[in-house]
């Protein structure tokens, strides 16, 4: 039912961390060596622009990239379960702690590497970065429109 607002609402979840996978969430370039460093949800990457050379680090930085795919698919279910409130209340309530795990981890590994790289410098946040927070306002909004539909689902019951 896609005339549903909550429905809406979920949709820019999956839209919003289908375009966080893609998106650098922070860098830190260094302007007078032109060495830098750009984190993205599945590497760190080590980026030497006058060189052309390149190093990548995958691990723990694809833990990022693992639970935005487990968010989209929770999100995708609870849409295709339009038909069951009371599980989508449950699948929302289960991607608002996930949502909270991704942005914790992404602001602890954001610190981590803002001491122990290039650490004279400061970094930046990029637009990768304000996808999530899209993501938790749109399912705080969806959870909250489903919360209401179910109230008025019940209290037309109470009256037949």
């Amino acid at each position: 039912m896609l005339q549903r607002i909550q429905t809406m609402f979920l949709c820019m979840i999956v839209c919003s961390i289908f375009a966080f996978l893609f998106l650098p969430i922070w860098n830190k370039i260094d302007p007078n060596t032109t060495h830098g460093y750009i984190l993205y949800p599945w590497k760190l990457q080590d980026i030497h622009t006058t060189e052309h050379l390149s190093n990548t680090w995958l691990m723990p930085y694809a833990l990022l990239g693992s639970l935005s795919i487990v968010i989209i698919l929770i999100a995708i279910y609870a849409i295709i379960r339009f038909d069951n409130r009371m599980l989508q209340l449950k699948l929302g309530a289960l991607n608002s702690l996930l949502l909270t795990a991704l942005l914790g981890t992404i602001v602890y590994l954001v610190t981590k590497n803002q001491s122990a790289l290039l650490p004279e410098i400061s970094g930046q946040y990029r637009i990768g970065f304000l996808m999530p927070i899209i993501a938790v306002v749109s399912n705080f909004l969806a959870n909250y429109f489903i919360r209401k539909d179910e109230k008025l689902v019940n209290s037309t019951n109470r009256i037949r």
